[in-house]
């Protein structure tokens, strides 16, 4: 009888810590904004987001072009330095690379624009899949994930929150 109440005692005790883990799930995800200025420019804006029920934790953010790790803030001059012909400049740009992202969070990390006299719209939307933005993130109980733009987030080790929690 008592080995009976222990494993049951355990298996309450398991589903408890689960459901406190759900009531705090982050889950990051971006949003990629194309929106046409007049019949010569647009703009492509890139924020991360956090629909999930918790805090994320960032614990790394990094943007790639070409697969090449890329400051927010630079990212227009390696555009014209390596794809000339794109005619990008910088409106906006946000250099987070770790932080908390509230829940309902919807944060700007680069706004470009880019000169449809010098390029076509779809040439446009077709150079953005050069862009990738790669997150680490991490709930408040220090479960991990990675973001991956093209799925699921998968859950991970390979980061750590960037606090410490206890």
């Amino acid at each position: 009888m008592a080995i009976q109440e222990t494993r049951i005692l355990k298996e309450q005790q398991s589903l408890m810590v689960a459901q406190q883990s759900a009531s705090v799930l982050p889950y990051v995800t971006s949003n990629k904004r194309f929106e046409l200025r007049r019949d010569t420019a647009v703009r492509v804006t890139y924020n991360v987001v956090n629909t999930g029920v918790g805090p994320a934790l960032l614990s790394n953010l990094t943007i790639t072009l070409d697969g090449e790790a890329v400051r927010a803030d630079s990212l227009a001059t390696v555009i014209q330095r390596t794809h000339p012909a794109m005619a990008a400049t910088q409106v906006l740009s946000n250099t987070m690379v770790e932080g908390i992202l509230p829940v309902d969070a919807d944060v700007g990390l680069f706004t470009l624009e880019f000169d449809l006299r010098r390029t076509d719209f779809g040439a446009v939307t077709r150079f953005m899949d050069h862009v990738r933005v790669d997150i680490c993130y991490c709930s408040v109980y220090g479960n991990c994930w990675t973001y991956h733009p093209d799925g699921w987030n998968q859950r991970t080790e390979d980061c750590r929150p960037p606090i410490q929690i206890e």
